[in-house]
C-alpha cells in the first residue's frame, strides 16, 4: 500500500483509495477512527477472499507468499488496481452499516 503524495514519482505507484481513506484530514478523530476501522475490516475481507481464490491450501505460507506475489507484486497496475477498487466497495459497505 503506497500513500505517497500525488506528484512524487516512484514504484509501486500511489494506490489511492486507502490514500483518500488514510491520508486525508479527518473533520475530527472520531470519524477518523471510524474511517480507518472500516477500511481495516474492509481490506482485511478482501485480502480473506483473494488468499482463499489464489491457493488451496493457506496453510502453507510459503505457497500463499509466493501466489500473491505472482498475481499482485507485478509492475501490472491492473491487479493492484482491481483488489483496491474491491477494497473500497467493500469499505462502503461496511461504513454505511456501522452508521445504522
Amino acid at each position: 500500500m503506497n500513500l505517497r503524495n500525488e506528484q512524487t514519482a516512484g514504484y509501486p505507484p500511489r494506490d489511492k483509495v486507502p490514500f483518500d481513506v488514510i491520508a486525508q484530514p479527518p473533520p475530527s478523530a472520531e470519524l477518523y477512527g471510524a474511517r480507518c476501522c472500516a477500511f481495516l475490516a474492509a481490506i482485511f475481507h478482501v485480502i480473506t477472499v483473494r488468499l482463499k481464490e489464489l491457493t488451496e491450501d493457506p496453510d502453507q505460507k510459503d505457497r500463499v507468499v509466493a501466489a500473491w506475489h505472482d498475481a499482485y507484486g507485478k509492475e501490472d497496475g491492473d491487479k493492484r488496481e482491481d483488489f483496491f477498487s474491491c477494497v473500497e466497495a467493500e469499505y462502503r459497505e461496511v461504513r454505511a452499516a456501522s452508521r445504522n
